[in-house]
């Protein structure tokens, strides 16, 4: 889940009772960081803007959490790869929050594919 302060979400359920596992963008405290964003050309110092067919954006185009989640599910075999190994590398890759998980723990070690399709993905034959 992205959101600003989306662990807040999360972690005051009792889960004792519910088959969930949850990937927060943060913990309840902090902000989800944008990417893709508005950058300063260094030697004009004017701000250079992400394009969409040509057309300048003024906004951020991702947030870092979301856009290291969907990379890393583009770049993976579903099939091959854990809830917990995913866990891993969005946590390691976002750098400006804390990714968080909650929720039954007993789900990590179970393959993506079990949750998503693994049609369309990059490294399915």
């Amino acid at each position: 889940m992205e959101a600003c302060e989306s662990g807040s979400m999360f972690e005051k359920w009792n889960y004792n009772d519910m088959n969930i596992y949850v990937m927060t963008a943060a913990n309840a405290k902090e902000s989800s960081w944008g990417t893709y964003c508005p950058q300063p050309d260094p030697k004009t110092r004017k701000l250079v803007y992400p394009q969409i067919m040509g057309t300048p954006m003024k906004t951020c185009l991702g947030d870092l959490f979301s856009v290291n989640w969907m990379e890393d599910t583009d770049s993976e075999d579903v099939s091959k790869e854990s809830l917990m190994d995913q866990f891993t590398k969005v946590k390691q890759l976002t750098v400006k929050s804390h990714v968080m998980q909650y929720g039954q723990m007993s789900y990590e070690s179970d393959d993506l594919d079990q949750y998503m399709s693994s049609q369309n993905n990059a490294n399915t034959d």
